[in-house]
C-alpha cells in the first residue's frame, strides 16, 4: 500500500497508514467481499446485492487506506466557468424558461435528486424527491443539473464531467484537454 498522511473522514482519529496489508491481501481472493477498485484506488466491501461501501480504515490494524483518486476521474470546473454558467442560468425561474432557452435536456428524470431531512423538533425525518434535468452540451467541463424544487423554485448544480474510462471504451480525449495543465518541475 502506498503511504498516506490524511484523515479520510471527519471522524478519523489517525493519519497512520495501514501497515498490515490485510485489505490488499484479502481483496485478491475472488470469493471475498473486499475489492480493490483500480480506477479510484479505493478498497470497498461489496454486498451480495452489489452494493458498495468504501473502507477508510483497515479493520485489523486501524490504519488509513491510501488516498482516493476518485476526483481525478472528473473534469475540474474553473471559477470562470462557474461564473459563466451562473450568468447563463441566473434569469430562469421555471423549468419551461430553461428549456425554452437551453433546448431539450439530455436527460429528464422524474425523481433524479433526493433530499434527506433529519428529524427536527416534532417533525419526523423525511426524504423528498425532485425532478432533475441534465444539460450536457452547455459546458466543456460541467454537466448542468436543473433541480425542480417546485413550489420553492428551481436550482442549478454543476457537476464535473466524467473523464475516466467508461465501461465501453477509452477515456474521452477531448475532455482530458480541458483539465488544467500540471506545472512541470524543473530538472536539476
Amino acid at each position: 500500500m502506498r503511504p498516506t498522511a490524511h484523515k479520510p473522514t471527519f471522524a478519523s482519529v489517525t493519519t497512520k497508514p495501514c501497515t498490515c496489508n490485510w485489505p490488499r491481501d484479502v481483496s485478491r481472493e475472488p470469493e471475498n467481499s473486499v475489492r480493490f477498485d483500480e480506477s479510484t484506488g479505493e478498497y470497498e466491501f461489496v454486498t451480495p446485492s452489489g452494493g458498495r461501501l468504501n473502507i477508510y480504515h483497515c479493520p485489523f490494524c486501524g490504519g488509513v487506506m491510501p488516498r482516493s483518486r476518485r476526483a481525478e476521474l472528473f473534469a475540474h470546473i474553473t471559477q470562470a466557468e462557474v461564473e459563466r454558467l451562473d450568468e447563463l442560468t441566473r434569469a430562469f425561474r421555471s423549468v419551461d424558461d430553461a428549456v425554452r432557452v437551453l433546448g431539450p435536456p439530455d436527460t429528464d428524470i422524474a425523481v433524479g435528486h433526493r433530499v434527506r431531512t433529519p428529524a427536527r423538533g416534532r417533525q419526523p425525518p423525511r426524504v423528498t424527491g425532485h425532478r432533475r434535468l441534465t444539460f450536457s452540451r452547455l459546458s466543456e467541463t460541467a454537466d448542468v443539473h436543473l433541480i425542480d424544487c417546485t413550489p420553492e423554485g428551481i436550482r442549478f448544480t454543476y457537476v464535473g464531467k466524467y473523464l475516466g474510462r467508461g465501461k465501453k471504451g477509452p477515456p474521452n480525449k477531448q475532455m482530458q484537454r480541458t483539465r488544467p495543465a500540471q506545472a512541470k518541475k524543473p530538472r536539476r
